[in-house]
């Protein structure tokens, strides 16, 4: 990765470490006490410490962590070991987010006309770490807005200042793995880099709100025999550009910051699926492809495989209560390298995805927890907010002073509160109104959604939850999507029915044993993807057969109706998609009003003439002047208009009669992608690029 710094000017453990642990202050012993650092106690009492509220529960909603939510032009801070990426990402946030970037070790020089390791070296550690204070002091408070500043000083008498501007803008802690850090610093001794590691971990932790760990990628030359070819004009073979080895790093950056910050902050960056705007838990029968972090650490999944007929991908802490879960010499039950490893998988998972994270560290497998499991419990579901998820379950059975400042701390991530009893616990019948109680409780601290599972002892047990859905469709506001089902192979039934992110599993893992040790929390899924969706077809509950068609003037070699029928065959619909050749755009007059008509593709040459068919249209179809997907539309608003995008995509998959249509085109998405594939933050647009027309 790109850094401001030359080589050989690298500091040394040594250099960056406390001078006197016992007394980690003293150097700042002449600044004002409203200046001095804050000293960091990650041990469990330290973390109850933390969260201690008054005895009595405010009646206001626990939401300011999202009333209070960063300005769109916020300085983003980022922070990190050298050799994490900071720069290269400085300058992918800087140029899609038209932002300037403030080096700190570029500020340093400039200030001083000596790099930190020189101006160390001729005045004294002591005075450096003045110098350096003074220089992040100015620099935060004059940069505010519009900056992207970057930093690799870990200093403990910096986290004052960090912390303090962490309240109002991002501070995010870049991380890389310990491989790509050593190849970097060119250190030899692996040993002394994972120890470096360790300790900057914990520094930046410590004052940051966010974390990103920067997957590694292999950049290869032209020649490399190992690079993928592609087919350029007949057989002639082509190999990538190397500079394109950063292009997956600049999609998974980009995303990362449009989850944590504001709408609108970064400029033209739109999602290229239509449904990605509709909430996940708006939608109807959604699923969430249920991933143990043991197996992703491991690098037992295929992209394709957990994402295949899911709309969720939720990564299992499946082992945080597992001997083999280190944990530091410090007292906390999560040490920095675990830490790390966490990140590391959903960085891995966020990089190759594109749909949503729901991050879950299961209840403990015991009637009650101890401090050590509830310490541990807390720390991983802390760190994973430092992940931003898009979800993240937090168990309702908590304490009142613990819930809260998990949702206080969400930021942008959704809270799903969740409750999960085991077989040996003896759970409570569905018509208990222990499960209410919970509902309730999930209500008082506003999550935004609600888990609640047990085993299946009998069929009956599956008709019991429809009692439950009915008490909470009278339980008041704010009503709260409620997902809930039974585990286990005759809980099947219930998981299928449920509407809302079913965890379920990915074909591969179909027949894998789940307790690998005893101490693993994971609860396997009883259902994949398509089995839920054939369920449902073969109980008449959703899943007519539509009918599909790509209309156009000669449409007999169009390979769609391949691709959307294996997609079919994928999924377990029922659907088909077939080609209709036409030379009048009338002709499609009796496809369109038939009942089990399910949608079509336009080709040419309808994409224009066909708008007069259509009874509204998307944005993009609106902004091009042209269609190629039309909509049925079955359901109208009271008032006769066509429904949002949630609703109307609720209803796809039933028949009936066809009381509109509804416009969308796609075909940018196509056109922007064989464009953005070229381009990488080495060769990006900039002002005085010129393009061809």
């Amino acid at each position: 990765m790109a850094s401001a710094v030359v080589a050989g000017v690298k500091r040394g453990y040594a250099s960056v470490a406390p001078i006197d642990e016992r007394q980690p202050y003293h150097i700042y012993s002449d600044l004002e006490p409203s200046k001095r650092p804050r000293q960091h106690d990650l041990s469990p009492q330290a973390s109850r410490r933390g969260m201690s509220l008054p005895n009595t529960t405010s009646s206001t909603p626990p939401r300011s962590s999202l009333d209070a939510l960063f300005e769109p032009d916020a300085s983003i801070v980022l922070v990190g070991i050298r050799g994490s990426g900071k720069s290269t990402l400085a300058i992918i946030a800087s140029t899609a987010m038209k932002r300037r970037i403030i080096d700190l070790d570029n500020t340093f020089k400039d200030v001083t006309k000596l790099s930190a390791v020189a101006y160390k070296r001729e005045h004294g550690p002591i005075e450096c770490r003045r110098k350096q204070y003074a220089i992040l002091e100015t620099v935060l408070a004059s940069h505010q807005r519009d900056c992207i500043i970057v930093s690799s000083w870990m200093e403990p008498g910096l986290h004052a200042l960090l912390e303090k501007f962490a309240a109002f803008h991002p501070v995010i802690h870049i991380a890389r793995d310990p491989e790509a850090i050593q190849q970097y610093l060119r250190v030899a001794d692996e040993s002394k880099i994972r120890e470096l590691m360790k300790y900057t971990a914990s520094a930046f932790r410590a004052v940051a709100n966010f974390e990103f760990f920067n997957v590694s990628e292999r950049c290869s030359s032209l020649d490399d025999p190992s690079l993928p070819t592609i087919t350029v004009r007949g057989d002639s073979l082509a190999t990538p550009a190397p500079y394109l080895t950063l292009k997956r790093a600049e999609r998974h950056f980009l995303k990362f910051l449009s989850l944590i910050m504001p709408k609108r902050s970064i400029p033209f960056i739109e999602t290229a699926f239509p449904l990605a705007s509709v909430p996940t838990e708006t939608r109807q029968f959604t699923y969430a492809t249920s991933m143990p972090l043991s197996r992703i650490l491991a690098d037992e999944w295929e992209t394709g495989d957990i994402e295949t007929g899911a709309d969720a991908i939720e990564i299992v802490i499946d082992d945080a209560f597992a001997p083999k879960a280190d944990s530091s010499s410090g007292g906390s039950q999560l040490s920095p390298e675990r830490a790390s490893r966490i990140s590391k998988a959903v960085g891995a998972v966020r990089r190759n995805v594109v749909i949503p994270i729901i991050y879950h560290v299961p209840w403990p497998n015991s009637d009650s927890i101890d401090d050590t499991q509830r310490a541990a419990y807390l720390e991983h579901v802390q760190h994973g907010l430092l992940l931003g998820p898009e979800y993240l379950t937090v168990d309702l059975r908590l304490d009142d002073r613990a819930l809260y400042h998990i949702t206080e701390c969400r930021r942008a991530s959704k809270i799903i509160g969740v409750v999960h009893f085991e077989s040996s616990s003896r759970p409570p019948s569905w018509v208990d109104p222990t499960w209410m109680s919970y509902y309730r409780r999930a209500q008082s601290f506003f999550c935004d959604l609600v888990k609640l599972t047990r085993p299946a002892f009998s069929i009956e047990d599956n008709f019991e939850i429809n009692m439950l859905r009915c008490s909470v469709a009278g339980a008041g506001q704010p009503q709260i999507p409620l997902v809930a089902y039974n585990t286990g192979a005759k809980g099947r039934h219930s998981a299928c029915l449920n509407k809302i992110l079913t965890s379920v599993l990915p074909e591969s893992l179909v027949g894998s044993s789940s307790q690998e040790h005893g101490e693993s929390s994971y609860i396997t899924p009883s259902i994949t993807p398509r089995q839920a969706t054939v369920a449902l077809r073969s109980s008449f509950a959703t899943d007519d057969a539509l009918k599909l068609y790509v209309v156009g003037a000669n449409c007999q070699h169009s390979l769609s109706p391949a691709m959307h029928s294996a997609a079919i065959q994928a999924l377990g619909t029922s659907h088909i998609y077939q080609p209709y050749s036409t030379s009048s755009l009338s002709d499609i007059r009796d496809l369109i009003h038939d009942p089990a008509f399910g949608g079509a593709s336009v080709g040419l040459p309808f994409k224009v003439e066909v708008i007069s068919l259509t009874h509204s249209l998307s944005n993009h179809a609106k902004a091009i002047g042209a269609v190629n997907t039309l909509i049925p539309v079955r359901h109208l608003n009271p008032d006769g208009s066509i429904p949002d995008d949630a609703l109307l995509s609720n209803a796809r998959n039933s028949a009936g009669p066809v009381l509109a249509l509804y416009g969308e085109n796609t075909d940018w998405i196509g056109i922007r992608a064989c464009i953005r594939r070229g381009l990488s933050p080495a060769n990006a647009v900039r002002a005085n690029t010129a393009g061809l027309v």
